[in-house]
């Protein structure tokens, strides 16, 4: 079947779905069909569109054929221009009891919180904070302290469960 057919049965397809979300749970639902590399055009359409959340399902694949595929749920989380939030298709995931929050040494870490912060309220979730911080840094390690202490301050605020713990990395993510 030519692309060209495909993209108009996809689009019908999308078009039925979406009506169907949109008036079951009255929101607003967009679509849309692109036909290329499926974590580049998830990550062209978010910088395009200006999107702010990307929600994608995990297939779960490890071991062996792991280490020869990258997923594109992998692709996307490496290269979004926002935060993506992955969810495995094994299990339904309705509460969320017990929650880890890195806490690294980066520009506006804090902020994330506020993103959890409904999610932690609405399923009186417990929170484990968790200070990552180089190997012998003691820079970096007075900043991730200074920053676990002002999370700390605010789950105290707003009467969060939580526990916290340090843990000294060789390497730690820039990103």
């Amino acid at each position: 079947m030519p692309t060209t057919q495909l993209s108009r049965l996809a689009n019908e397809k999308l078009n039925v779905l979406a009506k169907s979300i949109s008036s079951t749970h009255d929101i607003a639902v967009n679509f849309s069909v692109d036909v290329g590399i499926p974590a580049v055009a998830i990550c062209d359409y978010a910088t395009a569109n200006a999107i702010s959340l990307i929600i994608i399902g995990t297939k779960g694949v490890f071991g062996f054929r792991r280490m020869f595929t990258e997923s594109t749920a992998y692709k996307v989380v490496k290269e979004s221009p926002c935060p993506v939030l992955s969810v495995p298709a094994v299990r339904l995931f309705t509460r969320f009891k017990k929650i880890i929050f890195p806490v690294r040494d980066a520009p506006c870490m804090l902020d994330k919180y506020e993103i959890i912060r409904p999610i932690l309220s609405t399923n009186d979730a417990s929170l484990l904070v968790t200070g990552l911080t180089k190997v012998n840094d003691a820079e970096s390690f007075r900043k991730v302290s200074m920053a676990m202490d002002v999370l700390k301050s605010k789950l105290r605020y707003d009467c969060v469960a939580h526990s916290s713990r340090v843990h000294f990395c060789d390497s730690i993510s820039a990103r």
